[in-house]
């Protein structure tokens, strides 16, 4: 299809995948009575695993090794997770928004931004 053949598209296609299983893993954890910090470590640990396998071969189409790739999408997720984390504490504990949608917030900023180092640093042709 013409339309897959836009990088952000695609991207924007496994972006809705990793958010789907990330939030629902937070949400069933949440349910569950996990702590929500917690919630979000496991949710966005899986989604991460996930969001590599598919922006490497289907969003980025990289045939780079993928040792590197890992080390580097690994390092700078970490970054903009721990930015997420921050904006999602900030929320609950400082502006008292609700739990969930403070992971919805924090979710915005942390896929700009990925998307962003992804496209420049990881994946860079």
């Amino acid at each position: 299809m013409q339309i897959l053949k836009s990088q952000f598209i695609r991207y924007f296609l496994v972006g809705c995948l990793n958010t789907g299983i990330t939030l629902t893993i937070i949400g069933l954890l949440m349910v569950l009575n996990a702590n929500y910090l917690l919630a979000n470590i496991i949710g966005y640990t899986l989604g991460t695993i996930n969001s590599f396998i598919w922006n490497k071969q289907f969003t980025f189409k990289s045939k780079k090794n993928w040792s590197k790739e890992f080390f580097k999408f690994i390092t700078l997720i970490f970054v903009t997770y721990i930015t997420q984390l921050t904006i999602v504490y900030i929320s609950v504990e400082k502006l008292f928004i609700s739990e969930f949608i403070s992971q919805i917030i924090g979710m915005v900023f942390y896929t700009a931004l990925f998307y962003l180092l992804c496209k420049w640093i990881i994946f860079r042709k």
